[in-house]
């Protein structure tokens, strides 16, 4: 046969709604009270266990609706002020609310729209494009403080979309070793560090800026034995290069008039002077060679003209 029971509520009920099969809620003046009801077999009788119980509308709760479309489900209560409060169905805590300016007599909703029908005979409709999961709001993300380092990467993982302008960003070249030693004026540093890396063009680089910011002198000035041969060496080896010889040249001139008598350096003074004399006799040949041919070009042209 079919339970029976009966549940005393103290004060009258004016709403009540099935949350679950055994679960019920009511509205008793503003209280809202949770029951849970259990099937007595033996007696075949129901009883009610009360669950929950608040008191958080300022007037009489009205309605009662068990919002089960929602995700998760909600429940709902309006009261003869105007209020609507919305309830977890876990805690039954307050976690929304909402105020109208009439009293609302009775509500329904979907995840889509919320109608609400009140004292006067009106029905109010609100609706959202984007339904949210819960009627509860959405905590706002803080933004981060100004002059934090979680204001400083706020974007970091944020990508471009398609018409965004992207603005690159040029990373800054690291300074070499020589030319740290020049931007602080250690010239003579910067010149060894130079002979260091075997590279000619990079030593020529360093002696050219050098030569610029009138700093080639001073380099070659108080020099040991050793570096000044290590120069000599690279002036042995790379002046007869055409696109050396220029600042080579400069080079030769500066360590003859500073070392020029210094023992230790003959050799490397003899060595030099002989590349020196070839490169002059090679550009001497050179020189009539090129005067032979603008003279075979000119014997050319007096030769159309008379023609």
């Amino acid at each position: 046969g079919e339970g029976m029971g009966e549940v005393d509520c103290v004060e009258g009920v004016e709403c009540m709604v099935m949350i679950n099969s055994e679960t019920l809620a009511s509205g008793s003046g503003r209280s809202l009270k949770i029951w849970a009801l259990e099937l007595n077999t033996a007696t075949n009788t129901i009883t009610a266990r009360l669950l929950h119980s608040s008191s958080d509308h300022p007037k009489s709760i009205t309605s009662l609706t068990y919002a089960s479309t929602l995700t998760p489900p909600r429940l709902l209560s309006t009261c003869a002020s105007g209020h609507i409060k919305v309830h977890s169905t876990t805690s039954y805590k307050v976690i929304h609310g909402m105020k109208y300016p009439n009293p609302i007599t009775t509500l329904t909703c979907s995840p889509t729209r919320l109608i609400v029908c009140t004292s006067p005979g009106t029905i109010s409709l609100k609706s959202r494009s984007h339904p949210s999961n819960n009627l509860s709001q959405q905590p706002k993300k803080r933004s981060p403080l100004h002059g934090t380092y979680s204001h400083f990467v706020r974007g970091k993982n944020s990508s471009a979309s398609f018409d965004d302008f992207i603005v690159q960003t040029e990373t800054k070249k690291k300074l070499t070793k020589y030319d740290v030693a020049i931007k602080g004026f250690k010239y003579s540093q910067a010149l060894k560090i130079a002979l260091e890396s075997r590279d000619p063009g990079v030593v020529v680089s360093v002696l050219k800026t050098l030569e610029i910011r009138s700093g080639l002198r001073q380099s070659l000035i108080g020099l040991k034995e050793d570096e000044v041969m290590d120069i000599m060496n690279f002036l042995t080896r790379y002046l007869p290069v055409p696109s050396y010889t220029s600042i080579l040249t400069v080079v030769c001139n500066i360590l003859t008039d500073v070392y020029k008598g210094e023992r230790g350096l003959e050799d490397g003074f003899v060595r030099l002077r002989e590349v020196v004399k070839e490169e002059i006799g090679v550009r001497g040949k050179l020189s009539r060679l090129m005067g032979m041919v603008d003279g075979a070009v000119r014997k050319r042209k007096l030769m159309e003209m008379e023609d």
